[in-house]
């Protein structure tokens, strides 16, 4: 808990001198605390996310949406990553991601395996998430 506080503190204070990695940290921190400030800091507003064969076109469509459902369930998991590529090319960056995500939430035990793929370009404010795409699947 103590790292994500830290990353969210970092990524407020200057997102512009994080990594493509520490930017995907600081999304979870956020997602995990609550921080929408945060989240619409890191997310592009034109993202685009895919989640359980849903869509959500933009920042705009998503806050409105899912990611106050997202927060919720993340104030209450754990996440271990088990294994992480990056591929960094110019101002594009892909970060690819299997975890697993477990705690209890809604009186329900969940154990999932996680794999995710994040797609980051850089702007001028920095590294920001312009897809998303989320799977998962209980153990």
């Amino acid at each position: 808990m103590i790292i994500f506080l830290l990353l969210s503190n970092l990524a407020i204070a200057d997102s512009r001198a994080l990594s493509a990695e520490e930017t995907v940290d600081s999304l979870y921190a956020a997602l995990k605390s609550a921080n929408t400030e945060l989240v619409r800091t890191i997310l592009d507003p034109e993202v685009l996310i895919f989640e359980s064969g849903g869509v959500e076109s933009s920042l705009g469509e998503y806050a409105s949406h899912h990611m106050s459902a997202d927060m919720a369930f993340m104030a209450n998991m754990s996440r271990q990553i088990i294994s992480r590529k990056i591929i960094e090319q110019g101002d594009i960056c892909v970060v690819a991601t299997q975890a697993r995500i477990f705690g209890k939430y809604k009186d329900k035990e969940i154990d999932s395996s996680s794999d995710e793929t994040l797609v980051l370009q850089r702007k001028e404010q920095g590294w920001r998430i312009t897809h998303i795409h989320w799977s998962s699947r209980q153990k």
